[in-house]
């Protein structure tokens, strides 16, 4: 059995998280367990979402103390030096495009969040688009060798769901019940 440890931060990176649970669910040798790195000014909900969809979760404590296999983050932010594990940094929203406040760079992409001690944190860096590898060779160029165009996976569902466009636009029109006797809404 192999370990996958989802670091969330946010409500928000939890749920980029989520969307990548599936692809390791097919895996029947892979165990994916969650931990809430905190110090986020909006990390309010964390742990109450990631109760509400049932996901398996670790402590903070016990995510630093255990190896893993593998740690996927969809922020840059906190003691992501502390894992044991090597890590896989992903956007959590649509690609890296937040300026940090300091003038520091691109959020995901600057040094201060990609270095500790010298050391470049992240095994591999995730990218929605090759704009950001130019961005990376800027802010943080010895952490080039470990990025990856990846695309993003929000926009691919988005194109992929793009003759639904007018559907979903509409909104559920009516309530019908199931054979059941159940409330339904139909989106159709």
């Amino acid at each position: 059995m192999r370990t996958v440890l989802a670091v969330a931060r946010t409500v928000t990176t939890a749920g980029r998280l989520l969307d990548m649970v599936p692809l390791f669910r097919s895996d029947r040798r892979l165990q994916v367990l969650f931990t809430v790195s905190g110090g986020s000014a909006f990390d309010d909900g964390v742990a109450d979402y990631l109760r509400e969809v049932q996901a398996r979760t670790v402590t903070w404590a016990q995510a630093v103390d255990t190896p893993f296999d593998l740690a996927i983050s969809a922020s840059a932010n906190g003691d992501l030096h502390r894992l044991q594990a090597p890590l896989l940094l992903v956007p959590h929203g649509a690609g890296h495009n937040r300026l940090l406040r300091s003038a520091e760079g691109i959020s995901g992409l600057a040094r201060r969040q990609l270095v500790h001690e010298g050391r470049v944190v992240p095994a591999a860096i995730a990218l929605s688009h090759d704009e950001q590898l130019t961005r990376l060779a800027r802010d943080c160029p010895e952490a080039v060798p470990r990025a990856v165009v990846t695309g993003d996976p929000v926009f691919d569902r988005m194109v992929a769901n793009a003759e639904r466009r007018d559907r979903y636009r509409r909104g559920p029109r009516r309530r019908r019940r199931s054979q059941a006797g159940a409330a339904e809404l139909d989106v159709g």
